[in-house]
């Protein structure tokens, strides 16, 4: 995959600060400058009435568990439909910092940023430094986001550590580092921990992964080329991954599967409502609390 450098390529003078009278302002600067900017207003739209609304039900049930001891909420999570990882951290959380609406949902909130700050590399490694801020920018503004940036929910937890292992993923991909192949087996799995919709990633990670294979081979028949061998390491490697991140999920699965509750609802699920109201939701975001 033809990607720029993790770091932006020039130093030389921006253009623009050059023009302005600013000539030892470089375009490392300006990005410094960028996310900086991106991350304070970020903070400021999630920090802003974050204590104002009273915890409702699903908050509620988020405190509920965690007053009771490590292992009671493990337990219990296991009977719910949700792993124990978000309420693993809101544990010790609110035993530290107290169970005021402000207070609780700041673990969110802090979650929040480091997604903000996570995506802006994950857009460097895919376009260069200007498409990582502007990505920064986009998940920063974004509603969505900042509600679930607000909520004791482990839906911001998910989102970062699912982030991360595409950061990971990427710079494996690129440079077949084994720091960022481990990177990315314990995110994944993390990410498992946290949701079971995690699974989703994965199967997003191996249609890129397999395509970028597919491609690497083409390219390599058409130039004639016989050795397959740097193609089979990374295609076992990733296959290492995969293992290795189910392996650490597999404690739990095997624990929760017979103690999971059945949830069910009086009406057959319609899966055209449903898809027609996710594509809402990520085009035009949510415009109301």
């Amino acid at each position: 995959m033809a990607s720029p450098s993790d770091a932006p390529a020039s130093v030389a003078p921006s253009p623009i600060a050059a023009r302005r009278g600013f000539p030892h302002v470089t375009a490392v600067h300006v990005f410094i400058a960028g996310a900086v900017g991106i991350l304070l207003a970020a903070f400021v739209l999630r920090v802003y009435r974050l204590g104002d609304n009273n915890i409702w039900w699903d908050e509620g049930l988020a405190i509920w568990a965690v007053r009771k001891s490590f292992l009671g909420v493990t337990a219990w999570t296991a009977s719910d439909v949700h792993p124990p990882l978000y309420f693993w951290a809101l544990w010790p959380w609110v035993r530290l910092v107290g169970e005021s609406e402000f207070a609780a949902r700041f673990l969110s909130l802090a979650i929040g940023m480091l997604t903000v700050a996570a995506v802006v590399p994950l857009g460097r490694l895919l376009g260069g430094p200007w498409v990582g801020l502007l990505a920064g920018l986009l998940l920063a503004t974004s509603r969505f986001h900042v509600w679930w940036s607000q909520e004791m929910r482990m839906y911001a937890l998910a989102g970062l550590l699912n982030v991360l292992a595409l950061i990971a993923l990427l710079r494996w991909w690129r440079s077949g580092s084994r720091a960022a192949w481990l990177g990315y087996v314990l995110a994944a799995a993390a990410s498992l921990w946290t949701i079971y919709l995690s699974v989703v990633m994965l199967a997003v990670a191996n249609v890129w992964v397999a395509g970028m294979l597919v491609a690497a081979w083409w390219r390599g028949r058409q130039a004639s080329t016989t050795n397959h061998r740097p193609l089979t390491t990374r295609l076992w490697m990733w296959l290492g991954a995969q293992l290795a991140a189910l392996v650490l999920f597999a404690p739990w699965l095997m624990y929760a599967l017979g103690r999971m509750s059945s949830w069910s609802v009086a009406e057959t699920i319609d899966y055209g409502f449903v898809a027609r109201l996710q594509a809402t939701l990520l085009t035009l975001g949510i415009h109301g609390y």
